[in-house]
């Protein structure tokens, strides 16, 4: 899940000889769990803070 994920998709369904189609229907739910992810840590600041918190 790192930036160059287009590419590496492209050449892994090549390789696998799969579609590209068949290739991301099998990651959205991990898109998914990033953005939930990316949405709680932004929005919602005592996620964020709570570990400062604790060592401190």
């Amino acid at each position: 899940m790192t930036p160059p994920v287009g590419s590496v998709l492209f050449v892994g369904a090549a390789i696998g000889r799969i579609r590209i189609e068949d290739a991301v229907k099998t990651i959205w739910p991990f898109y998914l769990a990033l953005i939930a992810a990316l949405l709680l840590t932004a929005y919602v600041p005592a996620l964020t803070l709570a570990l400062p918190e604790l060592l401190r």
